[in-house]
């Protein structure tokens, strides 16, 4: 059996993870109302939580996908996304911001627009959000000429 953690380590580590969660929160435009609301508790439960204890485990993984995020980066800090992930979000923006400006293109033309996302999103290593794609996808179409199909 492995040691308890001692109590200064422990006790630094649920700061950082309630520090990590208010942070996502406030990043993904949340109010602790909505998030007790999203994960069906009462606002009195999930303020505890976020002010004074971690999340039952249960929650962690949906409370992360709610706040475009990870259970490794509210429990750990690591900002990294699961690459899976990250893509099908560069590609659901990239496929939304297309239908928003009427812009057509041809399937690998679209591709390359999601993998150029893609790779904003992995150099800036910090979670996705769609105002932030919106934008890369705005430079970027803007800064490409049109090739002939």
């Amino acid at each position: 059996m492995m040691p308890d953690k001692p109590p200064q380590v422990a006790e630094q580590y649920r700061c950082e993870f309630r520090e990590r969660l208010q942070t996502a929160r406030k990043a993904a435009k949340l109010s602790q109302q909505d998030m007790a609301d999203k994960l069906g508790m009462p606002i009195g439960i999930y303020a505890k939580y976020e002010n004074r204890s971690l999340l039952p485990t249960r929650e962690i993984s949906r409370a992360a996908k709610l706040l475009g995020t990870t259970s490794e980066y509210l429990l750990t800090g690591e900002k990294v996304k699961h690459a899976r992930y990250l893509m099908r979000d560069c590609i659901a923006a990239t496929l939304h911001f297309m239908d928003e400006h009427a812009i057509v293109l041809p399937p690998e033309s679209t591709a390359n627009l999601a993998l150029v996302l893609y790779e904003q999103f992995s150099k800036r290593n910090t979670p996705f959000d769609k105002a932030t794609a919106s934008m890369m996808l705005d430079m970027a179409v803007s800064n490409s000429s049109p090739k002939p199909l």
